[in-house]
């Protein structure tokens, strides 16, 4: 061979692995992908608690004093005697902040409406408000004051096909929204 052949061949060679070893640093170092959301429980009773700052953890019923623990060091409060009091249902979110003398301070609120649907669970027609009604496909934002307005002025929905009372909800629309759709039972006196 000849010394211009060597010198080609030595400059392709080095061309090739500086190439090959520019791809691998860019696999090395690329972001990874965003993840697609927070990761669903995979349980039978999921909760949230939060905290302040936009915190969030989704969690299990069954995990609620972890959790708990979790939102009070987020918090920087000290939890104390909260948890004992605290009546936390399936699609309810825990909201932790710090209180008085620095004791945790806890709030119970249901979860959005996107939430509960995403994570399989049903609006409570009867808690809703009109961005959880918003969060139902075959409902937009005029449905959903209609619903609400009906809810305020002639009391909590007997049942989910009640809804039909509603103007503007017909037999397709109830069709496409009862499965997405629950009427808890009412707190008695002294309940929430």
């Amino acid at each position: 061979m000849t010394s211009s052949r060597l010198r080609a061949g030595a400059l392709l060679s080095a061309l090739l692995a500086l190439g090959l070893g520019a791809l691998g640093l860019y696999r090395v170092t690329r972001p990874a992908p965003e993840a697609a959301g927070p990761a669903l429980p995979a349980c039978e009773d999921p909760v949230a608690v939060a905290w302040p700052g936009d915190g969030e953890r989704l969690g299990c019923l069954s995990e609620l004093a972890a959790l708990y623990a979790l939102a009070a060091h987020e918090a920087g409060c000290e939890p104390g005697e909260t948890l004992a009091r605290i009546r936390l249902g399936v699609g309810e979110r825990l909201r932790v902040s710090s209180g008085e003398g620095g004791a945790c301070a806890a709030e119970v609120e249901m979860l959005p409406g996107s939430s509960l649907l995403t994570l399989g669970l049903p609006i409570d027609l009867n808690r809703a408000t009109v961005s959880d009604l918003e969060a139902l496909a075959a409902i937009g934002p005029t449905r959903a004051r209609a619903i609400v307005a009906h809810r305020e002025a002639h009391g909590p929905f007997a049942t989910v096909e009640a809804l039909e009372e509603v103007s503007g909800i017909g037999e397709a629309t109830l069709a496409a929204v009862a499965g997405q759709l629950v009427v808890a039972p009412q707190p008695g006196p002294g309940g929430r």
